[in-house]
Formats: C-alpha cells, sequence, structure tokens
C-alpha cells in the first residue's frame, strides 16, 4: 500500500499558485492538504496575503444577514501546525472505522495541536471495564500521529423529565430555552439556536427529545404544552431537528443570557482546530445550567460510536472539557448550543456545536458541528 502523502500546504508560496484561475487554485489547495472548505473559498489574493511561513485557512461564516450567501472569514496561520492537523485528520479518517471494532470503544476523534505544544493527536475514548485490554491493543502511533486512549463511560443524553424545567414567556424563541419533544422519558430539552436554510428560518434542537428515527410532522411545545410548531426535517445520527413556527411566536437570531448582542455566523472545522490551538474555552447555555463556560475542546471531527441511546454511529461530533464545577451541563441541557466570540466583531458570537450527550464518568459533553450543518444548507 502506497504511504499517504503528507500535507505539504505550505507549497502556495510558489509564485504559480498567485496567479491560477479559481478552478485550478481550489484543486491545487486540495492537492496540498488543505481542507474541502478552506480549498472551496480561498481566493490569490488570500495567497499574496500569507506570510512565508503562514497558510491562510477558512476559520468560519459571518453576515448579518443570515438569508443571504454566507461570507467566509479567513485567518492566517503557521503552516507547520497546519500540515500537522490535516495529516492527524486524514490519519483518523483512515483508522477510525478500525479503532471502532475493538472492545469498548466509544468514539474516535482528532485532539487539535497546541500553538508551540503538542503536535496533533488521535483521541480513542474506551469504557472503563474493557479500557486496559483495548488500549494494549492499540499501536502508539499511526504515520507518525500519537494515539491517545482515554477511559470513558457510556455517553447518555441529556434530556429531561419535567420536574427540572424552567418557563419561558417571551414571544421571540431564544436559544437557551426549555422546549418539549414526545419523548415519555427523554422529552425536554434545549433551544440551539434559529438556523436559516432556503430563505426559511427554523428552530433548531436536539433530535432525541422526539420518540423514533423519523419525526417530521411532530409537535414542538412549551413545558405547558403550549404549541410552538412542527418538525420540518430531522436527522437521527447527528442528532437535531429544524421545527417551523406555526404559534406566533418569533424567530431570535441570539442566545439567551449568553453575554453578546447575537449570532452572527458559524466556526469551521479548520476554524475548531484553530481554537482548540489557541486555548479558547466555549461557552453554552442550557435551561438546566444557564450560561457556563467549558474548559475547552478536546477533540474534534470524532465518531462516536457507543451510547445508552440514539442512532448509531454520531459522526462530525465535538467533545468539550467540563469545568472542574463539574456542573457545565445537566439533563436538560440537551440541545444547546456552544459558542465562541466572533473572531471579526468582539460585540457578537459564532456557533461551534450542539451539546446533547455527556460521559457520566468524566462529565465531558459533545454533539454535532455545526460545520456540519452548513452542510445541510443551514447557516447561522
Amino acid at each position: 500500500m502506497m504511504k499517504p502523502k503528507y500535507p505539504e500546504t505550505q507549497g502556495i508560496h510558489r509564485k504559480r499558485c498567485k496567479v491560477m484561475s479559481r478552478r485550478r487554485l481550489m484543486r491545487t489547495l486540495s492537492g496540498l492538504g488543505f481542507s474541502g472548505i478552506t480549498a472551496s473559498y480561498l481566493t490569490t489574493d488570500d495567497v499574496k496575503a500569507a506570510a512565508s511561513d503562514e497558510v491562510p485557512i477558512v476559520v468560519g461564516f459571518h453576515g448579518d444577514d443570515p438569508h443571504a450567501k454566507r461570507t467566509p472569514f479567513v485567518k492566517y496561520i503557521p503552516a507547520d501546525w497546519y500540515n500537522d492537523f490535516r495529516h492527524a485528520t486524514d490519519v483518523k479518517d483512515r483508522v477510525g472505522h478500525r479503532f471502532s471494532q475493538k472492545n469498548g470503544v466509544v468514539s474516535v476523534g482528532v485532539i487539535p495541536g497546541d500553538a508551540g505544544g503538542e503536535n496533533s493527536r488521535i483521541s480513542v475514548r474506551i469504557v472503563e471495564d474493557k479500557y486496559h485490554r483495548t488500549a494494549s491493543e492499540l499501536p502508539d502511533h499511526v504515520d507518525g500521529v500519537e494515539v491517545v486512549p482515554r477511559k470513558s463511560g457510556v455517553p447518555r443524553p441529556t434530556s429531561c423529565s419535567l420536574d427540572d424545567l424552567r418557563n419561558w414567556t417571551n414571544t421571540y424563541i431564544y436559544g437557551g430555552f426549555l422546549v418539549k419533544g414526545d419523548s415519555s422519558e427523554r422529552g425536554y430539552g434545549t433551544v440551539s439556536c434559529t438556523g436559516y436554510k432556503n430563505g426559511n428560518s427554523y428552530i433548531i434542537t436536539s433530535q432525541h427529545i422526539f420518540n423514533g428515527s423519523d419525526n417530521v410532522g411532530k409537535k414542538l411545545r412549551k413545558a405547558d404544552g403550549t404549541l410552538i410548531g412542527e418538525v420540518r426535517y430531522d436527522r437521527c445520527k447527528e442528532d437535531f431537528a429544524a421545527t417551523d413556527i406555526t404559534n406566533g411566536f418569533g424567530y431570535a437570531r441570539a442566545i439567551w443570557d449568553s453575554g453578546y448582542n447575537g449570532i452572527r455566523g458559524n466556526f469551521s472545522y479548520d476554524g475548531l482546530g484553530d481554537l482548540r490551538r489557541n486555548g479558547a474555552r466555549p461557552q453554552k447555555v442550557g435551561q438546566r445550567t444557564c450560561r457556563t463556560t467549558t474548559a475547552g475542546i478536546t477533540a474534534i471531527a470524532s465518531t462516536v460510536y457507543t451510547s445508552f441511546f440514539g442512532c448509531l454511529p454520531k459522526p462530525y461530533s465535538v467533545w468539550l472539557v467540563d469545568n472542574s464545577s463539574s456542573n457545565d451541563y445537566k439533563p436538560g441541557d440537551s440541545g444547546s448550543m456552544s459558542y465562541y466570540e466572533s473572531p471579526n466583531n468582539s460585540s457578537y458570537c459564532w456557533l461551534i456545536s450542539l451539546c446533547n450527550y455527556e460521559d457520566p464518568d468524566s462529565d465531558d459533553f459533545f454533539g454535532l458541528g455545526c460545520y456540519r450543518m452548513n452542510e445541510f444548507g443551514y447557516q447561522f
């Protein structure tokens, strides 16, 4: 088998990359190892502006009008860090399924490298009673990328029963508000945000607050039973549902008490790697625990293969580290959205990922990365 090519993104500094047509530049960037999103949106002007030891990446998308064409935001980062990050991502994509076949594996993901510190690694979470044997079966490295096993509980959904909940009276529906599906055991969760697609607006929340894998047409309600709207689209593995509003409520492009004036975009996969590189500590607002600050991002591009409930596997997941207070996330917070300060306007935030499941042993939690929702056509 031919050894995979190591990314060489610094190759953009060859003179010919700075004068290519748009289509040829995209092919060249892909061949050098850039992610598909970054390769699709970079221009020759972005390439020309990069210092000799840097490369441009698209860290996310933003805009004042969520229905308009989204605008990429470009940042310049060290080429050696990006090469290492992209290489770890490629290795994870190749070995993830093979690792998942080992006994007790919960998830396999990428730990982006630190700025000036450790390189990117592969995270393998393993249930505690299978940990020692399975960890011993894993290689220490794959193509130069360190494999890091970690003990884990079996993830559980964090929707909850009526006893834990709060009511809200606003006309506009914000991220962080309590909502109710039709599941008798897991029916209460949290509004993620408003999503925008094809000129329409939707309330986004966790899919598992509804019973079954196809919930189109089911009702979303307040805790007191007041109708909000109906599910128009859902994805069981990705665990999100998009509902309309049919009862006079309005859509808020904001998360309640987030500390920001509203939402103006979301981070890309490359952008999440850059957040982890710089030690960012995202926040989330859930209807049980309100606004909390996490200890950081622990893994991205994770595929979760084991959980107490829900469709499996769960791809494109982002793991967040609970704070030392162990109070970042509680039952009822399913659907809450993690976010971080916008890189181009500190008055607003950009979205990172849904928060739907927790590891009961560590209280770390995960959910679908918003970059994946972009691929389904949603903007924020």
